[in-house]
């Protein structure tokens, strides 16, 4: 197996060394205190005459690779021995030759003991970003970061961090290194004071040659002041931006955790010393001499070339599945550590380890799983159901529940089951409220005065079974949390609501509504579209529901009675292409989906292809409440549709979602022209390349027979497609 990265990298950011020197010797410096000492070698600065050349660079590759956006981290030494003069001139003239081929931004990293007013207000007029190095309070401060003389730094770096609050559209937060001998309470208290926009803990580098400072007589410090500051902050201070605790919980949900300590990935950096010679990430020199260099030069060698050198191959290929060291492939945490850190991995014989703070890591990510399942009380399976499990699994031919058709007697006997428990949930829940609340006697008795089907219709409504669950998880005595680790109220006036629901019209589609109930886990983490939007939201879902009921109207029916209601949000970042939709089983047969993004609304064809994926998604969830696909999650696995590792049911789901999309392409290509057939035969095209991937990858993992079975007829009939095809 391997992981899927593109053919070539796309470096979109570089770090350019432009001082060799610095004005403080911190004992853990990976420049000047470990194996590389390289830098003796170096010119003291970058020189003036290679900037032109640099920025020569930059524009050719950015209109090679097509960029819209690139990064320059100015970086040292310490940067500022170049003088703010210098830093701005070198971005100037980068920007002048660019133009308008892409937004250059800037930003450097400084110790900020040199910082003064003049040179934040000279990066405030031209827009370049500030980083601080800063440890800690004064007596963690002192404990590593002293001026060659032996001189404490402190005063000037704080006086520094209290001049660039005044400048927040260019401070962009604070680096520190911790000591874990210091209770990490005084870290999170004095940067609780400070509310730095973003903090970054580091640990020491460390690797097999050079191990981790003071964890030989305590083997368990590291590990002890990592859980210990992450309950302080998940408990104490929530707020503080923690960039390794942010990045940890944003990797166990499954997206990029935007640091170098959790997941795998691919290279967009390359580091420029102050000779103008490439290199690869800088931390390297944590390993041996010349590590990171790749013997090529910004006079010589474009930024391209530079990116296709064996060492940014082997780099590649260390942050993909194959390069890892087998005990990480087998690692049950794997998806979010990745390995680690590639400097940390670091041996005499190679970096064919796991990084020298696996154990650190690993007990790290349990932990947080654990507090962040206590925290949302993150549904298990059948846990909406407060009833015994069935006796016997229920009996349901997979193959046959797949397809949408008429009279699907597997697919009705695994819906029917399923609203039976919502209603006795439902009614569970009613009595519940009863001991809360005699007041609302009445309420509840209006209610239970409808027909069992009208309640059994309203008791199977998405936001109806969350609050349901919501309600009987208060009965066992548990909170539940959004995103936002707020507590989600019970709120026993929405029985008021549910009447309305039981007086609305069944059987239709619900799009955009205003109930609060669909949107209560996911915090701020999803921004809605405004109600205002309703209107031209709802005119291009009919016209989508339309193209679906054309395509296959049993379909249409199945979405109709398990996926009633469409939630319209807002596309979550203004840099990336495309639509997004997403659909969460905490909220089963609810599709949320985005119709637009830079003000362009998505297609109805596109729309249809959304609605179908969230649809098969909770088609899946459904039947996942009565029977298991696969054996087991671990290890985790390839995805040819993410970047990132999955669990096993993951790459399960997205197999049962794109085998439905490829047919419906396939039936939009046959009746379609001009452009939209020429998409659709794309799509198509792509979808069965993928499906190839990732079904080829199931095969090699642990299921049950029911998944074997579907997995066996999906490939079956994939073969046969393409047969006819070809």
């Amino acid at each position: 197996m391997t992981f899927l990265q593109s053919k070539e990298p796309t470096i979109n950011n570089l770090l350019v060394k432009v001082a060799s020197r610095c004005n403080l010797n911190c004992d853990y410096c990976y420049v000047f205190n470990h194996n590389d000492q390289s830098w003796k070698d170096m010119p003291p600065v970058f020189s003036k005459k290679n900037i032109s050349q640099l920025a020569q660079r930059i524009k050719d590759y950015i209109e090679l690779k097509n960029l819209s956006s690139f990064l320059v981290v100015f970086h040292g030494g310490e940067p500022l021995l170049y003088g703010s003069e210098m830093l701005v001139h070198f971005a100037e003239e980068i920007r002048s030759t660019v133009g308008g081929k892409a937004k250059v931004d800037f930003s450097l990293q400084t110790n900020g003991s040199l910082l003064k007013k003049y040179d934040i207000e000279n990066f405030s007029k031209y827009n370049i970003g500030v980083s601080l190095s800063l440890d800690g309070p004064q007596e963690v401060n002192d404990l590593h970061r002293l001026t060659r003389k032996g001189n404490s730094s402190f005063s000037k770096v704080l006086k520094a961090y209290q001049a660039l609050q005044d400048y927040p559209e260019i401070f962009t937060g604070v680096i520190s290194v911790i000591d874990a001998r210091v209770d990490p309470g005084a870290y999170l208290e004095f940067f609780s004071a400070l509310q730095p926009p973003n903090l970054d803990f580091l640990l020491p580098d460390a690797n097999y040659v050079k191990p981790p400072i003071f964890r030989d007589n305590n083997p368990e410090i590291y590990k002890d002041w990592l859980l210990r500051c992450f309950n302080l902050w998940m408990d104490k201070y929530p707020n503080l931006k923690v960039r390794m605790f942010d990045g940890l919980l944003a990797s166990l949900y499954g997206a990029d955790s935007g640091t170098d300590f959790f997941g795998l990935g691919d290279v967009n950096l390359l580091s420029i010393e102050t000779d103008s010679t490439y290199h690869d990430l800088d931390v390297l020199k944590i390993t041996s001499e010349n590590t990171s260099s790749l013997g090529m030069s910004i006079l010589t060698h474009s930024i391209h070339e530079a990116s296709l050198s064996d060492k940014i191959k082997q780099h590649r290929k260390l942050l993909s599945f194959d390069g890892l060291s087998d005990k990480c492939k087998q690692c049950s945490v794997l998806q979010v550590c990745g390995g680690g850190a590639i400097p940390h991995r670091y041996s005499k014989e190679g970096f064919n380890n796991p990084t020298i703070y696996c154990e650190e890591m690993k007990a790290l990510i349990n932990h947080a799983q654990n507090r962040l399942d206590q925290l949302l009380d993150t549904p298990k399976k059948d846990e909406f159901v407060d009833s015994p499990k069935e006796e016997e699994p229920l009996q349901v031919d997979i193959v046959s529940y797949n397809y949408a058709s008429r009279d699907n007697l597997d697919f009705l006997k695994v819906v029917n089951t399923w609203i039976d428990k919502t209603y006795q949930n439902f009614v569970r829940a009613l009595d519940y409220i009863l001991t809360l609340d005699p007041s609302l006697t009445e309420q509840i008795n209006k209610i239970n005065a409808y027909s069992k089907q009208d309640l059994k219709h309203v008791a199977r409504l998405p936001s109806v079974v969350f609050w349901v669950s919501i309600i009987l998880k208060n009965k066992k005595g548990r909170k539940v949390f959004d995103t936002d680790k707020a507590e989600i109220p019970m709120d026993l006036q929405y029985l008021y609501t549910i009447e309305d629901y039981l007086n609305q019209e069944k059987g239709t589609l619900r799009i955009h509504e205003e109930d609060v109930w669909l949107r209560y886990p996911f915090g701020t983490t999803i921004e809605f579209e405004e109600n205002s939007f309703k209107i031209i939201g709802q005119e291009l879902i009919e016209e989508a529901l339309n193209i679906i009921k054309q395509y296959n109207e049993y379909l249409y029916e199945e979405i109709s009675l398990i996926s009633p209601v469409i939630q319209l949000i807002k596309h979550p970042r203004d840099d990336l292409e495309g639509f997004v939709s997403f659909s969460d089983n905490v909220v089963p047969g609810a599709l949320y989906i985005c119709l637009k993004n830079k003000e362009k609304l998505i297609s109805p064809y596109d729309l249809a292809d959304s609605i179908i994926h969230e649809h098969r998604h909770q088609k899946l969830y459904l039947l996942e409440s009565f029977t298991s696909l696969v054996v087991s999650d671990y290890p985790y696995v390839p995805s040819p549709w993410r970047k990132e590792l999955r669990p096993v049911s993951g790459l399960y789901h997205a197999v049962f979602v794109f085998y439905e999309l490829r047919r419906f392409w396939k039936y939009v290509s046959e009746f379609a022209s001009g452009e939209l057939r020429n998409s659709s035969i794309l799509e198509k095209q792509k979808d069965e390349r993928q499906l190839q991937q990732g079904m080829s990858t199931l095969e090699g993992c642990k299921l049950t027979p029911v998944g074997e079975k579907l997995l066996y007829r999906f490939k079956e009939q994939l073969n046969e497609a393409l047969q006819c095809a070809s």
